[in-house]
C-alpha cells in the first residue's frame, strides 16, 4: 500500500511539474483538471488494491501453513508464493474490467507436456493448427483441446481418472477458465472465483496436484519406453558377429 501510495503521489508531481514548466505560472489553473481528476480515480485505485491483497491473503490461506507470502508488484500485490502438498505453488491475480478479476493457481510440475483446455470453445488463439479430437462430442463443443503434441496429450487426457478432473475443474469456472500444461508448472485460470469458498479452492489444488502426479508419471513412462526402444549398439554388433561366423562352423 506505501508503495503505491509513494508511486501515486510521484505521478502528481510529475505531471503537475510539466504542466507549470510547460505553460508558465499564468497556467497555473490548468493543475486543477488533473490533480482533481487524480484525487477522484486514487481512492479507487487504493481500495480495490486493498480488496486483491485481502483476496490474495485469503486464497493464500489454502497453501501448506506457514508457506504463503505475499508478493508485490510495481504497484499492487500482484500474487502469492509458497507450498501445496510439497510443490510450488503460486497464486496471481489478473485484472477483469466487467467482472471479478481472475486468479491464476500454478504448482511446480517437471512434465514437458504442453497443452491448454480452454472454456468456451468460440475463441482459441492458434486453435486450427494444434487443435484435437477427445471422441466426446458433447465435451468438444463445451471446450477447446489445443498441443503442439496431440497424440500424447489426447492419449494423457483420456485415461478416465485424468478427464473426469479436468472437466471438473474446467465446469467450476466461468467463460475463459483454462487449464495449461507448460515448461516447469501447471496453471489453472479460474473466471469467477469469486464464488468460490476457501474449501473449494483447496479441492482445486488438491486436483492440479493429482494432475501433476499423472502428468510427471506419463513423461517418465513415455522416458522408459523410449531408452528400451534404442537399440544397444554391443549387442547388436555381438549379433551380427555370431550370424556371420555361423555358416564356416
Amino acid at each position: 500500500m506505501y508503495r503505491s501510495v509513494l508511486y501515486f503521489g510521484i505521478g502528481i508531481a510529475a505531471l503537475s511539474a510539466w504542466l507549470y514548466r510547460s505553460g508558465g505560472p499564468s497556467k497555473a489553473p490548468m493543475l486543477l483538471f488533473p490533480i482533481a481528476m487524480l484525487v477522484l480515480i486514487g481512492p479507487m485505485v487504493f481500495k480495490r488494491e486493498r480488496a486483491r491483497r485481502q483476496r490474495l491473503a485469503r486464497l493464500g490461506e489454502a497453501l501448506d501453513a506457514g508457506t504463503a507470502r505475499l508478493r508485490a508488484g510495481p504497484l499492487t500485490a500482484q500474487r502469492v508464493e509458497g507450498q501445496f502438498l510439497g510443490r510450488t505453488a503460486r497464486l496471481l491475480i489478473r485484472p477483469a474490467a466487467r467482472r471479478p478479476d481472475d486468479v491464476i493457481a500454478q504448482l511446480a510440475c517437471a512434465s514437458p507436456l504442453r497443452f491448454t483446455f480452454w472454456k468456451p470453445v468460440q475463441f482459441v488463439l492458434g486453435g486450427g493448427i494444434n487443435r484435437f479430437q477427445v471422441n466426446d462430442a458433447q465435451l468438444e463443443r463445451e471446450f477447446s483441446f489445443i498441443s503442439p503434441d496431440p497424440e500424447r496429450a489426447r492419449s494423457w487426457f483420456l485415461i478416465p481418472e485424468n478427464k473426469e478432473r479436468v472437466v471438473a475443474l474446467l465446469r467450476r469456472g466461468g467463460t475463459g477458465t483454462a487449464l495449461r500444461g507448460k515448461r516447469g508448472f501447471l496453471s489453472f485460470e479460474i473466471c469467477r472465483s469469486d464464488l468460490m469458498k476457501l474449501n473449494e479452492f483447496r479441492e482445486v489444488l488438491q486436483s492440479l496436484a493429482h494432475l501433476a502426479v499423472s502428468l510427471e508419471q506419463s513423461a517418465l513412462a513415455a522416458a522408459f519406453r523410449h531408452v528400451h526402444t534404442i537399440p544397444n549398439p554391443v549387442s547388436t554388433r555381438l549379433s551380427s558377429r555370431s550370424r556371420i561366423a555361423r555358416p564356416g562352423s
